[in-house]
C-alpha cells in the first residue's frame, strides 16, 4: 500500500510546529526514511494510509500546527503542457465532485496558490478557469470565494466562521521548483475552542500562567497518554493542568503561592461544572515548595510539564550584572527542582521545561546553565528532534517580550 503525501501549514513558531510533528511521527513509529521537504511555511511528508486515522486523532492534541491537507503530484517540468493540464483538471474535478456529494449546495471553494510571485497570477487564473469549467459541465452550484488579492488563504477563524468544514472545500496549488501539486485541506485548528476555554476560566493573573496554545504544545511534547500521571510543580493558575485533564490524564499541581493554588482550584472546578473537564477526572493541588515534590507523591509521575518561576516581572532589561545574579539564582532553583524531578518521575519519563534568557545585544545572551541544572541527575537533554531537523532547546513566546523563553525536553534514563 503506497504512502499518502500530506502538507502541514506551520504556525508562527515554525520550529515548535515541526517539533510537534516530529513527536507525532515518533508516536506513530514512522520509519525515518519517510519523505519530507519544506516549502515556504509548509512541511510536506508521507504517511502510510493505515495510520491516517490515528494521525488525525493526534493532530487535534497539538498546539502550534495551523492546518493539514492531502496533496498529489500532478506534473513535472519534463512533462508536456497537455499532460500537466489534463492531470490538473482531472484531480480538481475529483476533489470538487467528491466534496459536492458530501454537502448541500451551493458549495464554497477557497483557492490558495503558492508559487513564485511572477507565476502567481497565471496559476491563479488558470485554476479558477478550470474550476468554473468543471462546475458548468457538471451543473454544480458553487461559490468560488472572492479574494482581494490574486490568491486567498483562509485563516482558521475564517474557516470556521464560514463553516467550510460543513459547506466548502479549500484547494491549494503548489508550484515547487519543477513540480506541481494539488491538495485539499483536511484539518484546521479551531481557535474558537481556545477562546472559549480561556474565557471560561474565572481567574487569570497577568504575571502567572502559560498560554493555552503553548500549554497544549508542551503537554503533547511530553508524550503523556490517557490515565497517565502528569505533574506541574509550578502550576500557577492551572493552565497546564487543565490541558492535562482535557487529555484525560491524572494531574497534580504544586505551587508555593497560595493565591495561585486557590486560582487553579477555582479554574478547574468551574471548567468541570461547565462540562469542559470530566467530573470524574483525578486532580490534586498542593500549596508547597518544589523541594517537597517527591514527599507529596503516592506514585511516580509519567511526565512533568511546567513553566517555572522565570524571575522578577520586568518592564525592561536589568543591568547586565543584575541579570547575571538573577540567572544564577534561577539556576540554583532549577537544579533543586530537577533533583526532585529525578525522585518523582518514572524511568523514560519526560520533563518539558521552560527557562528564561536575557538578550544584551552588545554583551550577548545570558541564561541559566542547562548542563549545570541537570548535570548530576540521570536526565538526558534532547538536542535534536527525531524528524525534520529541529535543534533544541527552541525559543517560544513573543519576540518583543523583555524576557525570551526557551523550551527544553529531558528524559530520565
Amino acid at each position: 500500500m503506497s504512502d499518502t503525501l500530506f502538507f502541514a501549514k506551520l504556525g508562527h513558531n515554525r520550529e515548535l510546529s515541526k517539533l510537534e510533528l516530529s513527536i507525532l511521527m515518533e508516536i506513530l513509529e514512522i520509519q525515518r526514511k519517510s519523505t519530507f521537504f519544506e516549502f515556504k511555511n509548509f512541511l510536506f511528508f508521507t504517511l502510510p494510509k493505515e495510520l491516517e486515522k490515528e494521525f488525525f486523532s493526534l493532530i487535534n492534541k497539538t498546539g502550534s500546527i495551523v492546518k493539514v491537507g492531502k496533496a498529489v503530484l500532478i506534473g513535472k517540468k519534463k512533462d508536456s503542457l497537455f499532460k500537466i493540464k489534463k492531470n490538473f483538471e482531472a484531480k480538481l474535478e475529483q476533489i470538487i465532485e467528491q466534496r459536492y456529494k458530501e454537502i448541500k449546495p451551493p458549495m464554497k471553494i477557497a483557492l490558495n496558490v503558492h508559487c513564485n510571485l511572477n507565476e502567481l497570477e497565471d496559476y491563479s487564473s488558470f485554476t479558477k478557469t478550470i474550476i468554473r469549467k468543471i462546475a458548468n459541465e457538471h451543473r454544480l452550484s458553487i461559490n468560488l470565494r472572492r479574494a482581494k488579492k490574486i490568491s486567498f488563504e483562509l485563516a482558521p477563524a475564517q474557516y470556521y466562521r464560514e463553516k467550510f468544514s460543513k459547506k466548502g472545500v479549500e484547494i491549494s496549488v503548489f508550484k515547487i521548483k519543477s513540480k506541481i501539486y494539488i491538495g485539499k485541506t483536511i484539518w484546521v485548528t479551531n481557535p474558537n475552542k481556545d477562546i472559549l476555554l480561556d474565557e471560561s476560566r474565572p481567574v487569570r493573573f497577568f504575571t502567572h500562567g502559560t498560554s493555552i496554545k503553548v500549554a497544549r504544545s508542551m503537554v503533547f511534547l511530553s508524550k503523556v497518554k490517557e490515565r497517565d500521571l502528569l505533574i506541574d510543580p509550578f502550576c500557577g493558575t492551572g493552565t497546564i493542568l487543565i490541558i492535562g485533564l482535557l487529555r484525560n490524564c491524572q494531574v497534580i499541581g504544586i505551587d508555593i503561592d497560595r493565591n495561585c493554588i486557590n486560582a487553579a482550584k477555582e479554574n478547574i472546578e468551574v471548567l468541570r461544572k461547565k462540562g469542559h473537564v470530566n467530573t470524574d477526572s483525578h486532580w490534586e493541588l498542593y500549596n508547597a515548595d518544589v523541594k517537597e515534590l517527591s514527599k507529596l507523591l503516592k506514585k511516580k509521575a509519567d511526565a512533568i510539564v511546567t513553566e517555572p518561576y522565570l524571575g522578577p516581572f520586568l518592564k525592561r532589561l536589568p543591568t547586565y550584572e543584575k541579570g547575571k545574579d538573577i540567572m544564577k539564582e534561577l539556576e540554583r532553583l532549577y537544579k533543586q527542582a530537577f533533583e526532585e524531578f529525578e525522585k518523582a518521575i518514572k524511568k523514560g519519563g519526560r520533563v518539558v521545561f521552560v527557562i528564561p534568557e536575557y538578550n544584551y545585544r552588545k554583551k550577548g545572551i545570558i541564561a541559566p546553565d542547562i548542563n549545570k541544572i541537570i548535570g548530576d541527575t540521570s536526565f538526558k537533554l534532547q538536542t535534536r528532534s527525531s524528524y525534520f531537523n529541529v535543534s533544541l532547546p527552541i525559543k517560544i513566546g513573543r519576540k518583543h517580550n523583555v524576557i525570551s523563553r526557551r523550551l527544553l525536553i529531558t528524559e530520565k534514563l
